[in-house]
């Protein structure tokens, strides 16, 4: 069975740059593991077949925001 997804990038990063997500240790993790450990999540969990990371122009309403 195909499953394609689309994710909003720009959304997902800014949701992964605040949120706290902490090793065993109980140190915050650097912005680029959190993205593997969200990417493998996704991964493992729906089992994509295809995915489009998509990415706002300039002239958007956030970039107006």
């Amino acid at each position: 069975m195909t499953r394609i997804y689309a994710i909003d990038a720009p959304a997902i990063h800014h949701w992964l740059w605040h949120s706290t997500v902490t090793d065993s240790n109980g140190n915050e993790l650097p912005l680029e593991e959190k993205v593997t450990q969200w990417w493998r999540d996704f991964s493992e969990k729906l089992k994509p077949t295809h995915v489009s990371a998509c990415f706002d122009g300039r002239n958007n309403w956030r970039y107006e925001v």
